[in-house]
């Protein structure tokens, strides 16, 4: 099965961002630290590509960045980037996921080498994210991939995916990712990462092992989980649709998953890793919720809003998770299951959905987000110390927001404003 593939410019040094100097002051409308409080006619002061100081009235002579709102640069926690050239998602919408699967599944096996022209998935992929804004993306590199080379922008973390529900592929994962594991360090990446997949697709021994290696080597973890009804049917009795579509594809291990599983189960596996991104989570038990509110120094969620609304999937319990103290993140997933990887688009979606404060979004496309991929000491916040990295968000030309909260409600609320990538010289070290 073919499908269309979304065209995109060819890579290079056009990357959509804007270059400013590496040392010295911008000024914006609005300044959004995130820790801190917003300024309006903020300044940044920078030193060789990092902020020093985010004031008022700290030079006279600032480089004026207009009516925008500064933010730290974008941070997408949950991205799959080798769907980047497909022009629309996968299948239909509301379609069960086990068929979902099913097209994934027949779309990698039919996929071919695109003409030279023509940009490989990953560097269309990162070209759209820049463009809107996003300044790091959690990446997860399928093991069929050949590579990602460094990316100029956005900066990569990457995470290698683990598969194999059976003992035998299960070795054979460990082994591509124990090679994966070599190499990382001098890929050039921000950082690096595993991914075992899901429940029904990841071996216990390949789970522990990766845990095992998070632990070790201190490494974050995504893990897909409590995502559709037909899990839960699986884990709670060993059978049901997914499973069917295991047995069809030769993947299937029923000592693997005998039944009278719950995704609590695989939280507690999860909990002795050094990092973990639970993906999706949208049929979590309130049990399991409160297991992620108590572990938020180890555990994040994430949400990824058009993802969630494609599978027409039960309300998301947005407003009840973060009350619990659930550190959710929001992430675009991929092309083959959403519009775009506009990471403000998915803000945008779940503030139209959801009763949840325009700071506590903010927060959950920066530092939080940051946080959940460990990057926190130097990402998702404008402070001292901090990457000269911003995402500068356009105001409505046509009313000037005069208190903070109006101006975060024209972002979230309002037309959909343009967003900019905002990098100060060379390109950031890996942390």
């Amino acid at each position: 099965m073919r499908h269309q593939e979304h065209k995109a410019a060819s890579w290079g040094s056009d990357v959509p961002l804007r270059r400013v100097p590496a040392t010295g002051v911008l000024q914006a409308r609005w300044v959004f630290p995130v820790q801190g409080e917003p300024l309006p006619e903020g300044q940044v002061q920078l030193e060789r590509g990092r902020v020093v100081a985010v004031g008022r009235g700290l030079t006279t002579r600032p480089l004026e960045l207009g009516s925008v709102a500064l933010l730290p640069g974008l941070v997408n926690a949950h991205c799959h980037l080798e769907f980047s050239l497909l022009q629309r998602p996968l299948g239909r919408p509301g379609m069960a996921f086990p068929r979902w699967i099913e097209q994934v599944v027949q779309w990698r096996r039919s996929r071919e080498e695109p003409p030279a022209e023509v940009p490989s998935p990953w560097q269309a992929g990162l070209r759209e994210s820049a463009a809107a804004g996003v300044a790091a993306v959690g990446e997860v590199l399928s093991a069929a991939a050949q590579r990602i080379p460094p990316a100029p922008w956005p900066q990569l973390v990457v995470f290698f995916e683990l598969l194999g529900l059976t003992p035998e592929r299960a070795e054979q994962a460990i082994a591509r990712a124990e090679q994966f594991l070599q190499q990382a360090p001098a890929a050039g990446w921000l950082g690096w990462g595993l991914s075992p997949h899901a429940p029904y697709t990841v071996h216990p021994r390949l789970l522990a092992w990766a845990v095992g290696q998070s632990r070790r080597r201190h490494l974050p973890l995504q893990f897909h989980l409590a995502e559709s009804p037909e899990e839960l049917e699986l884990l709670r009795t060993g059978d049901g649709p997914l499973a069917e579509l295991l047995q069809e594809l030769g993947a299937w291990c029923p000592e693997a998953l005998p039944g009278r599983l719950r995704p609590l189960d695989f939280l507690q596996s999860l909990q002795k890793a050094h990092r973990v991104l639970v993906i999706h989570g949208n049929y979590l038990s309130a049990a399991e919720q409160q297991f992620l509110a108590r572990g938020r120094k180890r555990f994040s969620l994430v949400y990824c809003p058009r993802t969630h609304a494609y599978f027409q999937h039960q309300p998301y319990p947005l407003a009840e998770l973060l009350q619990q103290g659930v550190r959710v993140v929001l992430g675009t997933d991929s092309r083959a299951s959403s519009p775009g990887l506009e990471l403000l688009h998915e803000a945008r979606c779940a503030a139209a959905q959801h009763q949840v404060a325009p700071a506590q979004l903010l927060r959950m496309i920066t530092l939080d987000a940051a946080r959940a991929l460990g990057l926190d000491a130097t990402w998702g916040r404008i402070a001292p110390g901090s990457q000269g990295v911003f995402t500068a968000v356009q105001l409505p030309p046509n009313q000037a927001p005069q208190k903070a909260n109006e101006v975060l409600e024209a972002i979230f609320h309002g037309p959909a404003p343009g967003a900019e990538l905002i990098a100060c010289g060379p390109l950031p070290r890996q942390e």
